[in-house]
């Protein structure tokens, strides 16, 4: 999936909003932008891969489905309402 910086605008996610299921993020991901995924109700568990260094403010707004998030490294900053209507088991 690239590297850096993922985007809300780098991806048309909402068409599949209620498809997927699972998000698994490549090794070079350092930052989840603003808005990401907001709205993917259909997200129930995330994989955060270890070189993730910042969730950025409404990342996963809205995204009730997400259940499980698990942080393969240290916990990334995590900005304001990143996760907001989540309640997930963080790991």
């Amino acid at each position: 999936m690239g590297s850096g910086e993922l985007k809300a605008d780098n991806y048309n996610w909402k068409k599949y909003s209620d498809s997927i299921r699972k998000v698994i993020l490549d090794d070079r991901i350092t930052v989840i932008g603003k808005s990401a995924f907001a709205g993917l109700t259909g997200i129930v568990d995330m994989n955060m891969p270890s070189s993730l260094q910042r969730i950025e403010e409404n990342a996963f707004y809205n995204c009730s489905g997400i259940k499980t998030v698990i942080f393969k490294g240290n916990a990334p900053e995590i900005g304001n309402n990143a996760f907001y209507s989540i309640e997930a088991n963080l790991y």
